[in-house]
């Protein structure tokens, strides 16, 4: 029996790195889709992320993930769902990955200064002593096509260093989600969407998960409306 159920896919995520959660949700919902036929996530764990922009696209998905029980999890997830044909689990260093996409995403390890826990599977994750920042702007120079964006869910207090770092690499901020995760509370994550071309201007939003009274907002149910099993409350 699967773990977490989605109204068009179920989830197992015991043996991965990173559960379901807020974070791969949000990037999961997000993410811009539109004219994308091949996407990469990057650090899938369990492939939440991945199996929800193969419900939102029709693009061809390769998830990869250098942990090997995150890999195999993974794996078994997208088997088990409708768009088996359109996914592919990777298990391997990003470093080594060639090909070209429209799209790439990652909710990237960020807790590099921060104690490590005792799980080495999450700590895996959570630790980007595998995956620094600046390897994955390596990554996303190399694989990325020219008119293609990158989108990522990260500390709201790392966005600078994550925007400066991506500019040194011709990549430039287009669009910046602020999250709060409820009302009157300090932002604690951004989505990011990244890209070659320089805009005129970055577009900036901010999207609140729960109003005053801890109950999710109307624009939270209306963004992930799609995936819930039934209506969140």
């Amino acid at each position: 029996m699967q773990e977490f159920i989605f109204q068009q896919f179920g989830i197992n995520h015991s043996r991965s790195s990173m559960k379901v959660g807020t974070d791969a949700v949000l990037l999961g919902a997000f993410a811009d889709t539109s004219g994308a036929s091949q996407i990469l996530e990057i650090g899938t764990g369990c492939g939440i992320i991945s199996l929800m922009l193969a419900q939102r696209s029709n693009a061809q998905i390769t998830a990869i993930d250098i942990h090997y029980e995150s890999f195999a999890e993974a794996s078994e997830n997208f088997a088990a769902s409708k768009w088996s044909k359109r996914l592919k689990a990777v298990h391997g260093d990003i470093r080594d990955l060639a090909g070209s996409y429209n799209l790439i995403v990652s909710n990237p390890p960020y807790f590099a200064r921060s104690l490590k826990s005792q799980n080495e599977k999450r700590n895996f994750a959570r630790h980007n002593d595998n995956l620094t920042p600046k390897i994955l702007a390596d990554v996303v120079q190399r694989l990325l096509l020219p008119q293609g964006i990158f989108v990522c869910v990260i500390p709201h207090d790392q966005c600078n260093d994550f925007r400066t770092l991506f500019m040194q690499k011709e990549l430039y901020l287009r669009e910046m989600i602020t999250i709060r995760p409820k009302a009157g509370k300090e932002p604690n994550r951004s989505v990011l969407t990244i890209g070659f071309d320089k805009p005129d201007r970055i577009c900036h939003r901010e999207f609140i998960i729960r109003n005053n009274e801890s109950q999710y907002t109307e624009e939270y149910k209306s963004l992930t409306a799609g995936f819930h099993p039934d209506c969140v409350k």
